[in-house]
């Protein structure tokens, strides 16, 4: 019998007409209604436990009968890793602004910047889909600048990253604001359309 890497539940009927035993070696497969032993046929119950490991793996189910029996190969395939992310290269203004991207996986992962201006929330998640913010401060060069989100996992050696580039800001723009006491509050934040104080 073949099955996913996924746990896996099954039933089997067995036809017997005499005494016989059931036995597997292998800790990842159990027999949930299992007897110590069985009079001519039953209906066995078996559950497989997730493989997390990236080969392939078989177990074998002896039935003893006499002094004979008969053997039930169960193979489970190998853990199939996936992680993606839904953009792999954001676009921004000058202005400090905010974006998300979306990430799917079924393993565990870990993600950083690779300069300080831009920020991410969280820096780690599970399984599932996961919204990533992703915070750029403003670009305060008339240069442009690039950096890097990567997201990865050690164990699997799976990795991805995430461009994140920012325009220079033009010649032309709006000044910082500088209040009465000197303080440079910068030229704001743009959020939906709206220019707010930092």
């Amino acid at each position: 019998k073949s099955i996913d890497y996924t746990i896996n539940e099954f039933a089997l009927s067995v036809s017997a007409n005499c005494k016989w035993t059931v036995e597997c070696q292998e800790s990842w497969v159990s027999i949930t209604d299992g007897q110590e032993s069985y009079m001519n046929s039953a209906l066995l119950h078996f559950r497989v436990q997730n493989n997390t490991e990236t080969e392939s793996r078989t177990a074998d189910v002896v039935f003893h009968y006499g002094k004979d029996s008969t053997i039930l190969s169960i193979s489970q395939e190998a853990f199939e890793v996936y992680l993606y992310a839904n953009e792999t290269k954001l676009d921004f203004g000058y202005r400090a602004a905010e974006k998300n991207i979306v990430i799917n996986s079924n393993c565990g992962w870990y993600a950083k910047a690779d300069v300080s201006w831009i920020a991410i929330k969280p820096s780690t998640g599970l399984i599932g889909n996961f919204d990533m913010l992703i915070n750029v401060g403003t670009n305060k060069s008339p240069e442009s600048r690039s950096g890097q989100i990567q997201i990865w996992n050690k164990e699997y050696e799976k990795e991805i990253s995430v461009l994140i580039t920012q325009s220079g800001r033009p010649a032309d723009s709006v000044k910082n604001y500088i209040d009465e006491n000197g303080t440079d509050w910068g030229s704001g934040v743009n959020i939906n359309g709206l220019i707010w104080a930092e």
